[in-house]
């Protein structure tokens, strides 16, 4: 049965990328049908992916919209990409008018980071992509979205500023420090109680250079993802990836005054981001074969196998402990 989202209001989360968006996503996805349930609400995880395939050019894109089986007042979705794709306003436009075609009103939702957190997270994200720099080795890049002020600026023109709501990503910026009850409160919808393991994880410095070691040996499939993922279960609480301060201050100064500007604007605050920039000042680790060899074998222990295949690989050369290490997850 076809039926009207004609009074129903989105709820549009649009990121950023490496600001809580991925188990934001996760929350939707896991509690879909206890909101549609209990209170009516649509949670509606791929829909996000659907609106930035109409803004690319997709017509047929959200064409599913006139397929549902109930009518609620409220549906939510949420995609990051959004925030790091979106940045032509004649499309955006475009993208208004289509989702006013099935939504009463669209409300947007984002979550702001620091520009250096976010930097240091994607570092993360790269290495699981087999990135070969070393953390010490990059510089930081200015980014289209890292400019917070031009990025919400865009969306505010399109959609009305009161339609946004900005959210800071850290903590002692979330309600009850917890970023689903945050979520919900900021949508103004119930919250539903949930434990996600390992939801957003940053692992240790030296956790991440083992994974950029690895990782790059590692064929795109299931055998790398369960690699990596055993990698991350084992680790040993360790001290986390980090910039001096002389390093954070240059990247907060040159994003310093457009922040100030949507703090005033959006949050009514003298300034976005104003908690004590940390002193971690953390040399990125150099790991040695005897040191990959240990961590190996906890990820080993974690996983249930043999460690005693790396006992004679002790004083062996990176490159013969990854083919080693590499042979291991064939089986997994």
């Amino acid at each position: 049965m076809r039926v009207s989202l004609r009074m129903s209001i989105l709820i549009l989360h649009i990121g950023q990328p490496k600001a809580g968006s991925s188990a934001i996503q996760k929350y939707i996805a896991k509690k879909k049908d206890k909101y549609r349930d209990r209170f009516g609400i649509l949670m509606m995880p791929d829909l996000g992916r659907d609106v930035l395939g109409f803004y690319n050019g997709s017509v047929d894109a959200l064409n599913r919209l006139d397929d549902l089986d109930f009518s609620p007042k409220t549906s939510i979705t949420s995609f990051e990409l959004l925030w790091s794709k979106v940045d032509d306003l004649v499309k955006l436009h475009a993208l208004k008018k289509r989702l006013l075609e099935h939504f009463t009103k669209v409300n947007i939702i984002v979550y702001l980071r620091r520009q250096d957190e976010v930097f240091i997270s994607g570092y993360y994200s790269r290495c699981l992509r087999g990135q070969s720099e070393r953390f010490s080795e990059l510089k930081f890049t200015h980014s289209a979205s890292f400019d917070y002020r031009r990025r919400l600026g865009l969306w505010a023109s399109v959609f009305g500023r009161g339609s946004l709501t900005v959210r800071r990503y850290g903590p002692g910026y979330l309600f009850a420090d917890d970023l689903f009850q945050d979520f919900c409160r900021t949508a103004k919808i119930p919250y539903i109680h949930t434990v996600f393991t390992g939801a957003n994880r940053s692992p240790s410095a030296k956790t991440i250079e083992l994974i950029r070691l690895l990782s790059k040996e590692f064929e795109p499939s299931v055998q790398r993802k369960h690699a990596i993922k055993a990698i991350v279960d084992a680790e040993i609480t360790g001290v986390k990836l980090g910039l001096s301060a002389c390093e954070r201050r240059e990247i907060i100064n040159l994003y310093e005054a457009d922040n100030n500007y949507v703090a005033k604007r959006f949050l009514g605050k003298s300034k976005l981001f104003d908690h004590p920039i940390p002193n971690d000042g953390l040399e990125y680790p150099t790991l040695s074969s005897l040191e990959v060899v240990s961590m190996m074998r906890q990820v080993l222990r974690q996983s249930g196998k043999d460690e005693d295949l790396f006992a004679a690989e002790a004083k062996a050369s990176i490159d013969v402990v990854n083919a080693a290490f590499i042979r291991q997850f064939r089986s997994v």
